[in-house]
């Protein structure tokens, strides 16, 4: 049977919160940029590079995004609003609509709706990465998440086995 890979990054460290500056508008502080370069270069020394990206549209997560591009290189990129401070439904259904020839994704969302999801999906994987998994999923944390299907809309609640979780400062 075919295997996806799911890479279900959360941006990486923004700039606090203010009431002069809107949410969605938020960029990146100075570790996270450094966070979210250190990851692409951890990816890409792996040979962890996706078929495409899914990224929410917030400034944050596309700042993580071009930080990640640096190392990985130009990947197809579709930014979707649905991905903006998602529940794991609207993350499910984002995935569910890719098509079957994409082998793996690399979603950049938010919390708390990726910790959620992502603590779904999975039914097993590596002791220390589930264990990490149940803890904090920080900015620019990493879950690496496996399915034996052939589709992406056949994912479903606890198929997925969890072949990492990273967090800035792993590597």
């Amino acid at each position: 049977m075919t295997e996806k890979t799911l890479y279900l990054l959360r941006h990486a460290e923004a700039v606090s919160p203010s009431a002069a500056l809107d949410d969605f508008d938020r960029s990146l502080n100075a570790g996270g940029q450094r966070a979210a370069r250190e990851m692409g270069a951890y990816l890409a020394k792996k040979g962890w590079r996706p078929d495409c990206v899914l990224c929410s549209p917030a400034r944050r997560a596309v700042e993580t995004w071009e930080g990640l591009r640096a190392a990985l290189g130009d990947l197809p990129v579709r930014y979707r609003k649905t991905l903006y401070l998602a529940p794991p439904s609207q993350v499910k259904a984002c995935l569910h609509r890719l098509p079957a020839r994409v082998r793996s994704v690399l979603i950049i969302g938010h919390n708390p709706g990726f910790a959620h999801f992502a603590r779904r999906l999975v039914k097993g994987g590596k002791p220390q990465a589930l264990q990490r998994l149940g803890g904090t999923y920080a900015p620019a944390s990493l879950a690496v998440i496996r399915f034996p299907v052939l589709a992406w809309k056949a994912i479903e609640a606890g198929q997925g086995d969890l072949a990492a979780f990273l967090r800035p400062g792993d590597f």
